[in-house]
């Protein structure tokens, strides 16, 4: 499962590394591990949606929003939006899902340092 993980992480850190707001992605990518630490996962989640409606659609958050639900899916997860979906897992399910994406973000870093260069 880790090896497939770290294929998508690294697939999306090549998409992250393309758009135009790269090093917004790539902050933001090693800040959501720690909001899901401190305030779990849903509400990191609607904390990402928020941020995506208030901005461009190419913005850094829109991206991972949309990586997000594609990695939910990936992994077998069946969902329209990953808050709603998330908000009704019971517990076991939600901490799956918690460690999926946490996992998912421990290799999209790892990949984001190494295809986004600072200035």
């Amino acid at each position: 499962m880790e090896l497939t993980i770290a294929k998508i992480a690294y697939d999306f850190a090549e998409e992250g590394a393309a758009i135009s707001k790269k090093k917004e992605y790539k902050s933001y990518v090693k800040k959501i591990p720690s909001l899901i630490y401190k305030n779990g996962l849903s509400a990191t989640l609607k904390f990402i949606d928020i941020k995506r409606n208030n901005q461009s659609n190419n913005d850094a958050y829109n991206i991972l929003f949309n990586q997000i639900k594609k990695f939910l899916v990936d992994m077998g997860h069946s969902l329209n939006d990953p808050f709603t979906y998330v908000s009704s897992c019971d517990s076991n399910k939600y901490r799956k899902v918690t460690i999926e994406i946490l996992s998912l973000f421990d290799w999209l870093k790892r990949f984001a340092d190494g295809l986004i260069k600072e200035d």
